[in-house]
């Protein structure tokens, strides 16, 4: 069976990647802007809620 691309699901999505000095310093960030309006109207744009994860750099 061939599918051409208008025949694929589409998955709407944004990977976001950053670095911060600690989880307290984003967390910090993520309250000023509740706080200030600039995430709610993020969100505006936005199906879902955003999934945030913290992972430990590897450094190889």
């Amino acid at each position: 069976m061939r599918h051409c691309a208008g025949d694929a699901p589409k998955i709407r999505g944004l990977l976001i990647v950053e670095e911060w000095l600690s989880k307290q310093h984003h967390a910090a960030y993520i309250q000023a802007i509740s706080e200030n309006g600039v995430l709610a109207r993020l969100a505006a744009f936005m199906t879902a809620p955003p999934k945030v994860r913290y992972y430990k750099r590897l450094v190889i």
